[in-house]
Order: C-alpha cells, then sequence, then structure tokens
C-alpha cells in the first residue's frame, strides 16, 4: 500500500488501485507510520508527497516486496530432481561460476550437479553429443545460438615487477593451437606493429596466469 501511495501521490488513486476503501488506505499508512514512529507522507489539497522518511523507505519497502514474490514463487514451484550437466569453461573455474552452482546445489538438494572444467570447443563438442545439458561457452563470432550471459573484453595483461612489456621482442604467453590467439590477440600486435616472440604455451588461462607472475611472458586474459 506504502509503495503504491508514493507512485500515485494520491490516496483515492492507490485505493482503486489496489481494491480498496480510502478510509482502509488512509489507516494502512497511519499505522506503519505509527510502527516507524515517523511521517512518511506530507498531505495537501492536491495529494501527499513523501517525506524524507518516506523517500528512505522506498528502497527497503520494494526489497520486502521482492522477497515475498520470491518466496511465494519459491513455495508454489515444484522441486527440482535428478542429474544434470554442465560445462563451464576454466578461465571461469575459480570466479562467478562455482559460487553460482553451490547456491544451486544448496537450493535444489534433490539435483546430482556434474560440471565438466574444459575448454569450449570441448563442452561445445560434448554438448552436441548430449554428454551435457548446457554449457558456458566463449564465442566471439557471434555464430553460436544461446544466451548472452556478458560481454567479457579480454586486455593485455603484464607484471609491472618482471616490466616485459618494455622489452623487444615482446615474450607472449599464448593458448596452443588457438584461432582465437592467432586472429584476435597476436593479431592485434602486428595491427600495431609490435614485434613480439612466443615464450610460453598454455593449454589453460591458469596456465598463462603461471607464465605472467613468474615473469616468463606477458598475456591476454578476460
Amino acid at each position: 500500500t506504502f509503495l503504491v501511495v508514493a507512485e500515485t501521490s494520491n490516496f483515492s488513486a492507490a485505493a482503486q488501485r489496489i481494491g480498496r476503501t480510502q478510509s482502509a488506505i488512509s489507516t494502512q499508512i497511519k499505522r506503519l507510520e505509527a510502527a516507524i514512529g515517523e511521517p512518511l507522507f506530507e498531505r495537501g489539497a492536491r495529494g501527499v508527497q513523501l517525506t524524507r522518511q518516506g523517500i528512505q523507505l522506498v528502497p527497503y519497502a520494494r526489497r520486502v516486496i521482492d522477497l515475498l514474490n520470491e518466496a511465494a514463487a519459491t513455495i508454489r514451484s515444484k522441486p527440482l530432481d535428478g542429474p544434470v550437466r554442465i560445462g563451464i569453461p576454466e578461465e571461469y573455474s575459480q570466479t562467478v561460476l562455482p559460487a553460482a552452482l553451490a547456491a544451486f546445489a544448496v537450493r535444489h538438494p534433490a539435483v546430482e550437479v556434474t560440471v565438466s572444467c574444459d575448454y569450449t570447443a570441448r563442452n561445445i563438442a560434448a554438448l552436441e553429443r548430449d554428454e551435457l545439458d548446457l554449457a558456458v561457452v566463449f564465442d566471439w563470432s557471434d555464430q553460436r545460438k544461446g544466451e548472452v550471459l556478458c560481454v567479457d573484453p579480454t586486455v593485455w595483461v603484464t607484471s609491472m615487477v618482471h616490466r616485459l612489456h618494455d622489452l623487444d621482442p615482446l615474450p607472449v604467453a599464448t593458448y596452443r593451437n588457438s584461432t582465437w590467439a592467432r586472429d584476435f590477440a597476436l593479431r592485434s600486435l602486428e595491427q600495431i606493429g609490435r614485434s613480439y616472440r612466443i615464450a610460453f604455451i598454455a593449454d589453460t588461462g591458469s596456465g598463462l596466469k603461471n607464465a605472467l607472475t613468474a615473469g616468463l611472458a606477458v598475456t591476454t586474459l578476460s
């Protein structure tokens, strides 16, 4: 009721929207103000306006409504069970995805989650062979069908301790047999006329990070 009155700035309009009488709306607001101990609206001839305390209450009221809606949806929804096989990129294996999958497992304990941490190409192939139910993958060609979760830029990364970016040719750590590295990362150096040499080759993002922190090469990371 408070949020509808705040939106309409009018007890009568709020009553019509909620389907209650104006006196009932007024009583509810008075009870809320009594509970908080502060006035929430300034009454005037043309309606009502939020007080400073009312403005402060708005985001909290919205959070309360969101929590109630989430609770109702959770209670109404049928429990999930059975196996689900998920493929995730190695680059995300220590960041957001493990926490999300762990939270899912707590919320749906009857679901048997199996996670495959692998390269994008292998996860896509496993998806096509029906060995995975869903996969989070990198796609730089905009050819894949699916939902875009985020746009994750790739940047060149160097160690300010080792300062290998000052060397010529530039020592570079790159993925093994990667068309992406060839067509994007290394080509970006070629486009600016920067000479480089391949100093470290790895199969995983963690391998590239190791080369970076050890002072063996600069590299590209998401």
